[in-house]
């Protein structure tokens, strides 16, 4: 039932086509019978002209002898026909050459002579025509007046071929001027067809166009046909009251009647296709809209559908020309042969239209399920490919062809521009224009413009970052010709920024290591200074000598800490050290360091949560050193982790690494600045009250790097979290 209702719409359309061109062509020719029709008109006009021209009008010969005469522009077309006269002597001159060459080598003189003599004749012929205009004159008259012979000579039988073509046309009219009467055909039973001039009407024969304007040729005695192209007949301009009329008999069996019974069958046809195709359209599109999902979308790109859509319009709107070329061809023709000719536009070409109209709504169905979803469909376009490949191009293109394409469009827009304006007329050249504009111009303008607005931004951006030393994040689209420059200008511009912050905070932290460095060597320093002095003095007793001395070893051992501490990281940083790598158990490592800490834990009234694995964990690496970054972080937290709360110290393993966790909650304010705390002598308690370096993060920090593994640190308000993650290869 799909198909059927299918075929059904695409032939609606058909005869729709159909009707709008039949209608178009032949809606204002058949409102009345064929005798009130423009066809019939014409003929009747002919008829009169011819009339006219060869029976009522025409003068004697005498008379239009004397009527002869030779304008002006007769007198320039005659004399500039072959050109200028210098063109027209070269010619003469070269048309001889050869023959008189020829003459000269056979020593021919006589006919060398004859040649010379003919040649300077015309040549004298040609120069006088430029010369004398009476000259010229009289040689148009003769050509005149032997035309006007040949034309009276052979009237008779222009009048018989006259009377041949329109057998069943009859007339009787009168000369309003000099009151004779011209008669033709029968007049007595003329109920066919009549028409009548009156005095007071219409004159019969106002219509006095020249003899070349007629629709046939008129045949001369020796078969060729007159054009009368070099004069025009005189007439008298007469008019005629009276009548012209057809009478039955004439009718019967006549070019008039085959005209009439066409004429009746056509107009039947069309009218009746007119109705038919009204009311299946109407029909259809009730079909259309109820019966929409029997057309299913076409899987090619819209592009496509769009492109088969226009050139099957294109070949329906010509089948359907060439059914009306058709139909008008078998109204104007009475032979049976050139009905049969013309027969296709009836039977071969509504089958083809069919088939187009079919695959034409089934191709716009498409389009319209297509559209529904844009998306879709702009994903599958072919428009959406050449985007892509014209991107892929504009990217690798260097500026220089990119900026000579675009003057090559705008110079070629300016020449169509011109070409449009000299052809204005012409609708076509300004609607293909118009559209060859839109479809480059417009783009490639856009484009050109975008990437100098782009190009301006990054100078604008680039210009105030020199001045203000300040950074303007420049922001263009990914298929600007300027994106990897944009994007070049901005990485430059957060590094030079970056480049400043660590320099300042480099000075900031120097000055804070001086004075850390100057803090914490001072205070041992001046203690041992303060001690010698007091040893240096008379009268103590032996127990404060052995107190004095004891401090002196304690600050001795403290700056002697601090110094090998410093020098320690100083090698760590530079990579001048080795490390002696072999198989140790992480896990174990941790309970010692840990275990070596139980005093001051226990002093320190804090809690610690171990969690190791059972099994081994395994890691190549140099147990001495890897020992100091656990000694370094437990001891950390027992220094800064508030009294009375838990330490967790947990070691996990994965298949690829070990990962150390150590938290606890400070008991000092911690920076968020977590990147100060790997600096050197840098301490969680800022007043520096409590003993240490300020180095065992730094120390800690540079073992794992020198290891391969890496080191993190995290705060969450109070929360000091360290996570050291150790490759196992």
């Amino acid at each position: 039932m799909d198909k059927f209702y299918k075929l059904f719409i695409s032939f609606s359309l058909m005869l729709v086509l159909i009707s709008l061109f039949t209608f178009s062509s032949f809606g204002n020719k058949y409102s009345a019978n064929y005798l009130d029709s423009t066809s019939f008109n014409e003929k009747l006009i002919e008829f009169k002209s011819k009339l006219s021209h060869f029976e009522l009008n025409r003068l004697n010969k005498e008379e239009a002898l004397k009527q002869l005469d030779v304008t002006d522009d007769e007198i320039h077309s005659y004399r500039y026909s072959y050109g200028t006269l210098s063109e027209q002597v070269s010619n003469i001159h070269m048309q001889y050459e050869t023959d008189l060459q020829d003459a000269k080598e056979m020593k021919a003189v006589e006919l060398y002579k004859r040649l010379k003599k003919e040649r300077d004749t015309k040549v004298k012929d040609i120069t006088k025509n430029f010369e004398d205009n009476d000259y010229v004159k009289e040689k148009i008259l003769k050509d005149k007046k032997k035309e006007l012979n040949k034309y009276y000579k052979e009237l008779e039988s222009h009048i018989a071929t006259m009377k041949s073509e329109y057998p069943y046309f009859s007339y009787e009219l009168k000369n309003v001027k000099t009151g004779k009467v011209y008669k033709g055909g029968d007049l007595e039973n003329a109920n066919y067809f009549r028409v009548d001039y009156t005095s007071k009407g219409n004159s019969a024969f106002k219509d006095t166009r020249p003899l070349t304007e007629l629709t046939y040729a008129i045949p001369n005695s020796d078969g060729n046909q007159t054009a009368f192209e070099n004069i025009e007949i005189p007439l008298t301009k007469d008019e005629y009251t009276g009548t012209i009329s057809i009478s039955d008999e004439a009718a019967v069996g006549s070019e008039i009647e085959k005209m009439v019974m066409k004429y009746d069958i056509i107009h039947n046809v069309l009218l009746i296709i007119w109705i038919v195709s009204i009311i299946c359209l109407f029909i259809s599109l009730i079909l259309i809209w109820s019966k929409r999902k029997i057309y299913k979308k076409i899987n090619i790109a819209i592009e496509f559908q769009l492109f088969f859509v226009v050139i099957l319009g294109i070949v329906g709107l010509g089948a359907s020309v060439e059914i009306i070329n058709g139909i008008r061809n078998f109204r104007d023709y009475a032979d049976i042969m050139e009905f049969i000719y013309y027969s296709y536009a009836f039977l071969l070409l509504p089958i083809v239209l069919w088939v187009v109209c079919a695959w034409f709504i089934s191709f716009v169905m498409s389009i319209i399920l297509t559209a529904q979803d844009l998306h879709d469909a702009w994903e599958h376009s072919l428009l959406k490919k050449m985007k892509a490949v014209a991107e892929s191009l504009m990217k690798v293109t260097p500026l220089v062809l990119k900026i000579m394409a675009y003057l090559v469009v705008v110079f070629l827009a300016g020449f169509g521009f011109c070409v449009m304006l000299l052809n204005a007329f012409e609708g076509i050249i300004v609607i293909i224009y118009l559209i060859l504009f839109i479809l480059f111009v417009v783009p490639t303008s856009w484009y050109f413009f975008k990437n100098a607005a782009d190009l301006s931004a990054i100078m604008r951006s680039s210009e105030n970052f020199v001045k203000n030393k300040k950074k303007t994040e420049i922001t263009v689209s990914k298929r600007s010709s300027f994106k990897q420059h944009a994007d070049d200008v901005n990485q430059m511009q957060s590094g030079v920024v970056t480049s400043q912050f660590e320099q300042n905070k480099s000075e900031r932290l120097k000055t804070e290591l001086i004075t850390n460095v100057s803090h914490d060597l001072r205070t041992p320093l001046t203690s041992i200074i303060t001690y010698t002095e007091l040893l240096k003095k008379e009268g103590i007793s032996d127990e404060e000598k052995l107190q004095y001395v004891d401090v002196l070893d304690k600050k001795s051992q403290r700056l002697k800490t601090l110094i090998d501490d410093l020098f320690e990281v100083s090698k760590m940083s530079t990579g001048n050290i080795d490390l002696h790598r072999q198989d140790v158990d992480l896990g174990q490592l941790v309970q010692q360091a840990v275990g070596e800490h139980e005093g001051d834990i226990e002093k320190s009234n804090l809690r610690f949560n171990v969690k190791v694995p059972e099994t081994p964990v395994t890691v190549l690496i140099d147990g001495q050193r890897y020992w100091r970054v656990i000694d370094n972080l437990v001891g950390n937290a027992i220094k800064y982790a508030m009294e009375g709360t838990r330490v967790f110290v947990t070691l996990e393993e994965t298949a690829v690494s070990t990962e150390l966790v150590i938290k606890n909650i400070s008991k000092y304010e911690i920076s968020e600045d977590v990147d100060e705390l790997y600096e050197r002598f840098k301490r969680a308690d800022a007043s520096r009250h409590t003993e240490g370096s300020g180095l065992g993060l730094a120390i800690a920090q540079s073992i794992v790097e020198l290891h391969g593994g890496y080191m993190r640190i995290e705060i969450d308000g109070d929360l000091f979290k360290v996570t050291v993650t150790q490759p196992k290869n």
